[in-house]
């Protein structure tokens, strides 16, 4: 008897644990991932509106000597020192300031170390052994160009890394630069890891916990297990297994659909937008490099978030509304696609609970991503009203529309999985019927070749209002 409880105690921890090791595993190493891919894209795009920041602040200290420098020549004295003072004067920020050498290392403009005006600095190193001056001086005479190294920062007095853009003024033989400094950049990145290495830690703990907690009840009931009760616990463990097994399926299918909708519609913006950015003729070398990288982690997030399920309430609702948010959402989807998106609102004046407000933006999300894969339409038309107790939107293409056999077609999700007419869709239609399923409204598709595609949806307002009440677990 006794040999058979430690049976089946074995049985049920035994497994427990190696999953539970196996799930943990896989998390950290998924989490580890996905940290290092989030610091290196941060990381890249906070250096690249860093150059972007310093180009801007050299065209800025151009414009404001250009009235000065383009009618000069190139031995005009008087001239140069209006320039010098000009320069000496200019600040962006606290410790952002312009200098000047010639192209000998000589000293012309330093607003912060007035002592080295004058001095020639051609053979100045910093702490790292880097021949600065040189190095900007070589960057100036390439056409302009970024350098990094180690200066004292005015408002702490430490030496810490230094982005710098440099620039000639090429009558005079002049190097102008600027430079931002890094020291913000990489507390912020060291703040960000480790808040992801807390929220790692964290999960652990919470994992270590239930999977004792799991353990320790498993025990118990095994302990107390008795021959007469055994079939009866085996029946109920297969039900109970049943159930996870069930639970597991439709939550895999909800966090799938989530997924689709959510976190990849804003990677593959995201990636659409560097891959613009790539096509540039303009952009430097470093910064293409950069972008290539970007994209190639994007590429990498988007392949495996298309396997994990789930997706975030979308913050701009919270923010901003629905009427702003679908605003926002039409004005980037234009922007990106070149498709005119005409968008009317007038349910400012209404109340609409969150959970219906996410549905109807996930909704326009997913209608204008099939618009941009397959209509091969120029207008979009996107209309959000209420009358007559009811909420209606409307979003109608001009694109190439596709066959239903049921001309107009009300369907709830049921109707969408069984009928013939939408036997070929793919995800985005499904997850629009989805999604309407779970808030009772109503859904027709009329859609012709070569004419378009719209899209109606129908929602009682009385019925809105009692999703406020509802947990999301039990509608999503």
């Amino acid at each position: 008897m006794w040999s058979l409880k430690i049976k089946i105690i074995l049985l049920s921890v035994v497994p427990l644990i190696c999953v539970t090791a196996l799930i943990a595993s896989l998390v950290f190493k998924q989490s580890s991932t996905l940290a290092k891919q989030q610091l290196k894209l941060i990381k890249t795009n906070i250096m690249h509106s860093k150059t972007l920041e310093l180009q801007n602040h050299i065209a800025q200290a151009f414009a404001s000597i250009r009235n000065i420098y383009e009618p000069a020549s190139a031995n005009d004295q008087y001239a140069k020192q209006q320039v010098r003072d000009i320069l000496t004067r200019l600040r962006f920020s606290e410790n952002g300031y312009f200098f000047a050498y010639t192209l000998d290392g000589l000293n012309l403009v330093h607003p912060i170390l007035p002592e080295l005006v004058g001095e020639n600095l051609w053979n100045y190193q910093d702490a790292e052994g880097t021949m600065l001056i040189q190095d900007l001086i070589t960057q100036a005479k390439a056409g302009g160009g970024f350098s990094h190294y180690l200066w004292e920062k005015p408002s702490t007095g430490k030496r810490v890394k230094k982005l710098a853009y440099v620039v000639l003024l090429d009558k005079w033989q002049w190097m102008l630069g600027t430079g931002v400094y890094l020291d913000d950049v990489d507390a912020e990145l060291a703040r960000i890891k480790l808040q992801t290495e807390q929220n790692i830690d964290h999960n652990f703990i919470w994992l270590f916990i239930v999977t004792s907690i799991s353990g320790i009840v498993i025990a118990l009931l095994g302990t107390s297990l008795n021959i007469s009760e055994h079939k009866l616990a085996d029946k109920k463990l297969k039900a109970l297994t049943q159930r996870i097994i069930d639970s597991q399926e439709q939550e895999r299918q909800r966090v799938s659909r989530e997924l689709h909708d959510g976190i990849n519609q804003l990677l593959v913006s995201i990636k659409y937008r560097l891959e613009s950015a790539t096509e540039c003729s303009n952009t430097p070398t470093t910064i293409s490099v950069s972008l290539h990288q970007g994209l190639h982690t994007i590429n990498q997030a988007i392949g495996e978030i298309r396997r994990i399920s789930k997706d975030l309430h979308p913050s701009v609702l919270d923010d901003l509304g629905l009427g702003a948010a679908l605003t926002s959402l039409c004005q980037e989807f234009e922007q990106r696609t070149a498709i005119d998106v005409f968008f009317e609102c007038d349910i400012n004046a209404i109340h609409i609970p969150a959970m219906v407000q996410t549905t109807l933006y996930r909704i326009t999300q997913e209608a204008l991503q099939n618009i941009e894969k397959h209509a091969a339409a120029d207008t979009v038309d996107i209309l959000l009203t209420h009358r007559k107790q009811q909420l209606q939107m409307s979003i109608r293409d001009n694109g190439c529309g596709f066959e239903i056999e049921n001309k107009s077609t009300q369907a709830n999700f049921k109707q969408f999985n069984r009928g013939p007419e939408f036997a070929s869709s793919g995800l985005g239609l499904r997850n629009i019927f989805e999604r309407i399923s779970h808030i009772d409204g109503q859904v027709s598709i009329h859609s012709q070749l070569a004419k378009g595609t719209q899209i109606t949806i129908k929602l009682p307002l009385q019925k809105c209002s009692t999703f406020s009440q509802i947990p999301l677990e039990q509608i999503t």
